[in-house]
């Protein structure tokens, strides 16, 4: 979507220096990641961006949260792309209210320590 989006903006939003993804298996695999990336590299080839891959299989919004300081923080990161859901909601299992506040509850926790 990022990429759909981006042409349509008078100004990029990543800039030179250091970025992060932090999410959950589905970063880990470097799907998402990788499109970013190539796309950012692709169009902007002077901006100096460096992607780091702080995912980590079976991880939910609330463990995100539990290693922001280590894992996003402690690199410097200027950006941090969060995917996250997938296992909060066990895969659609356990997408009742108690999971999703649970879900929401991370991500805003996320959100909170960022704006610190």
């Amino acid at each position: 979507m990022l990429a759909a989006l981006a042409p349509c903006r008078a100004e990029f939003a990543l800039r030179d220096g250091d970025r992060v993804s932090l999410g959950d298996s589905i970063t880990t695999a470097q799907l998402y990641d990788r499109i970013i990336e190539n796309y950012t590299l692709l169009r902007f080839p002077k901006l100096r961006v460096q992607f780091f891959n702080a995912g980590k299989g079976g991880d939910t919004a609330a463990g995100g949260l539990a290693r922001l300081e280590r894992d996003v923080f402690a690199r410097k990161a200027t950006v941090a792309i969060m995917v996250f859901g997938t296992n909060d909601i066990g895969w659609g299992v356990k997408a009742d209210e108690e999971h999703r506040q649970k879900y929401f509850a991370g991500i805003r926790g996320i959100v909170e320590e960022r704006n610190r």
